[in-house]
C-alpha cells in the first residue's frame, strides 16, 4: 500500500476470496480499505495477516474491530453454489470480487487482489498501464458493467504482504465460515424433520 500510496493513491483497496477450496457452499469475496494512518497493531494490538493463519477465534475478533473501526471499509460479497455450478468457480470468485468493490462506500483509485488475476470484467473495460490496469469508460465517465474507474493489480501472497488483503482475507473467510455454518445447521434440522414426519 505504501508503494502504491506514493504514486498518488489515496483510496487503496485489497479484496481476497474464500471458498474456493470446498466442493460445497458459496464462494465469498472481501473488499477492504484500511488509511495508512490506521495502525491497528498500536491501537488495539491486531497483527493482520493471512486468516488461514489465524485462529476462528482471533479472525471473529478482528473481523469485528475491522467492522466497528470507524476509518476502515468493509464489504463482502457472497456467490451461492447454484450460481457457481451455473457460471463455474473461478468466474463466481470474480463476480463476488466486483461485487464487494462495488458495494464500498468510496469508490477507490486502486485495487490489489491476492493472486496472479483480477477479475475479468475489470480487465475487459481496462487497458494495461504500467501502473496496473486501468479502467476506460464513455465520454461521460460511464463504465461498462458498472465498473468504477481504478487500478487493479494482482499481487501473489498478497495476505502475506498486504495489510488490506489480509484484512479482505480475514473478512472473507469469517463470512464464509458462517454461511457454512447456518447451512449445515439448516441442513441438520431439516434432516431431523424429515425423519420425525
Amino acid at each position: 500500500e505504501i508503494e502504491v500510496s506514493e504514486r498518488g493513491f489515496t483510496c487503496i483497496i485489497g479484496v481476497d476470496e474464500a471458498g474456493r477450496g470446498p466442493i460445497a457452499g458459496p464462494v465469498v469475496a472481501a473488499a477492504c480499505h484500511i488509511p495508512l494512518d490506521v495502525d491497528l497493531e498500536k491501537e488495539k494490538g491486531i497483527i493482520l495477516k493471512d486468516s488461514k493463519k489465524l485462529s476462528e477465534r482471533k479472525r471473529e475478533e478482528i473481523f469485528e474491530e475491522l467492522r466497528s473501526h470507524p476509518q476502515i471499509m468493509c464489504s463482502w460479497a457472497v456467490i451461492p453454489h447454484n450460481r457457481i455450478d451455473k457460471i463455474n468457480i473461478l468466474e463466481a470468485t470474480f463476480e463476488a470480487m466486483d461485487e464487494a468493490v462495488s458495494k464500498l462506500a468510496r469508490t477507490p483509485d486502486y485495487v490489489l487482489v491476492d493472486g496472479n488475476m483480477v477479475p475479468k470484467a475489470w480487465t475487459a473495460t481496462h487497458k494495461k498501464t504500467k501502473k496496473g490496469i486501468r479502467s476506460s469508460g464513455d465520454s461521460d465517465g460511464s463504465l461498462p458493467n458498472k465498473v468504477p474507474p481504478f487500478h487493479a493489480e494482482p499481487i501473489v501472497k498478497g495476505d502475506s504482504t498486504c495489510v488490506a488483503i489480509a484484512a479482505a482475507s480475514i473478512v472473507a473467510k469469517v463470512i464464509s465460515v458462517l454461511y457454512m455454518h447456518t447451512s449445515t445447521t439448516l441442513a441438520k434440522q431439516k434432516k431431523r424433520d424429515m425423519i420425525a414426519s
